[in-house]
């Protein structure tokens, strides 16, 4: 259900779904990972935070664990903790572009090089039923 509510681009009822596997599984890592990846596509990023620093303390040498770390305390303006977060996931994967590209970017936005950038509009519309002429 999290994978087909992501697929139709409805991050919160995704987390919701994800949240459910988690609860069923905690120790699981791949499902404490999922849960985590819904939160931040859901815009959730402080929720996100507890689950990925529990994943990369049991971990540390998976690269993607650290690179989804360095992008919650990115997105909670936490640069510093980002920046080492992302370090990480780059030594860890020297040939990942898109690792180095967020190290860049979290130093970048650190030093007042660039701007954050501004956060993505809700994916999830609300549903506006409107009124049926034929039953007005």
């Amino acid at each position: 259900m999290s994978d087909i509510a992501a697929a139709q681009r409805l991050p919160l009822r995704a987390a919701a779904f994800s949240s459910v596997l988690e609860q069923l599984n905690p120790t699981d890592g791949e499902t404490v990972y999922l849960h985590a990846q819904r939160l931040g596509q859901a815009g959730k990023w402080d929720d996100a935070l507890a689950p990925l620093l529990r994943l990369r303390e049991s971990n540390p040498e998976n690269a993607n664990i650290a690179n989804s770390l360095g992008a919650a305390y990115y997105q909670t303006f936490d640069y510093e903790k980002a920046i080492s977060a992302f370090t990480a996931a780059a030594a860890l994967a020297p040939k990942n572009d898109d690792f180095a590209a967020n190290l860049k970017k979290a130093s970048a936005v650190a030093a007042g090089e660039e701007a954050h950038d501004a956060p993505m509009a809700q994916a999830e519309e609300k549903i506006e039923l409107k009124k049926d002429e034929a039953t007005a």
